[in-house]
């Protein structure tokens, strides 16, 4: 034990900002790196000029492309989570799959 009670060897735990997009009652969560006040602005401009798809990267690092238009409902949120080394926001090495367990 440490001085404050702890077990020596124990490190803390690592973190990190999770945003959560939902989309029409559709919920993703955004891979790390996605650049929040781009894909705000990418909404904004699709509600103003008309129906287009937005992309991002989600959790498991896929693409995905979500058609917005003057009536989507969307909802940001964000929220501390314990670090995942996987969510790098590279969507050329998606995971999530059976074969990611292994």
């Amino acid at each position: 034990m440490t001085d404050n009670g702890e077990a020596s060897g124990m490190s803390e735990t690592r973190t990190m900002v999770r945003t959560q997009v939902t989309v029409d009652d559709v919920r993703f969560l955004l891979a790390q790196g996605q650049d929040l006040d781009a894909l705000k602005g990418a909404i904004e401009a699709a509600v103003r000029s008309g129906p287009r798809f937005v992309e991002f990267i989600v959790v498991g690092n896929r693409s995905v492309s979500v058609l917005m238009s003057e009536g989507t409902k969307v909802v940001i949120s964000v929220d501390t989570v314990e670090f995942d080394h996987r969510d790098n926001g590279d969507d050329s090495a998606p995971f999530g799959g059976a074969y990611d367990l292994l």
